[in-house]
């Protein structure tokens, strides 16, 4: 399993939203500088309150940025924090934006099964790479798009 660092969750979060680190370090009220020290990971334990800024400026939940930087924080499980993260990211997502990324998936999943030759060899990966192919397009179905207001809309609703 994949762990990403807390640099690495800032820079991501940053470039989905398509922000600069000029822009992103104003909205959060940071200097750029200290913004790319930690995206490099090279403050250990940023503050509560720069947590809470970044969070805000880039929309990524608090505790899980409070948790990458190594704080406990009350009264959560011990959850997959890639989970949270990975939903805030893609929480503003358009119906049109989420079927397009479905798409792509399914092309790159299917390019890779291609490559290592599971499709040939029959030996259960590809069944096995449609059942978590099914598990993420689930996933991204659930994300609810972006209202004209920004908000998450309802199910039914066309934005």
């Amino acid at each position: 399993m994949l762990v990403r660092s807390f640099g690495f969750v800032l820079k991501q979060a940053r470039e989905v939203r398509a922000l600069s680190s000029v822009d992103a370090a104003r909205a959060a009220g940071i200097s750029a500088a200290y913004l790319n020290r930690l995206e490099n990971d090279a403050v250990k334990r940023p503050s509560p309150h720069v947590l809470l800024q970044l969070s805000e400026a880039l929309a990524v939940p608090y505790a899980e940025l409070m948790r990458l930087s190594g704080y406990r924080v009350p009264g959560e499980s011990n959850g997959n924090p890639s989970d949270a993260v990975s939903a805030a990211l893609f929480a503003d997502l358009t119906e049109d934006e989420r079927d397009e990324l479905l798409e792509y998936l399914a092309w790159y999943r299917a390019r890779r099964r291609a490559r290592t030759g599971a499709a040939a060899r029959g030996d259960g990966r590809l069944r096995e790479s449609r059942r978590a192919l099914g598990q993420d397009e689930l996933a991204l179905r659930s994300v609810k798009p972006a209202g004209p207001d920004g908000h998450a809309a309802s199910r039914g609703a066309r934005p």
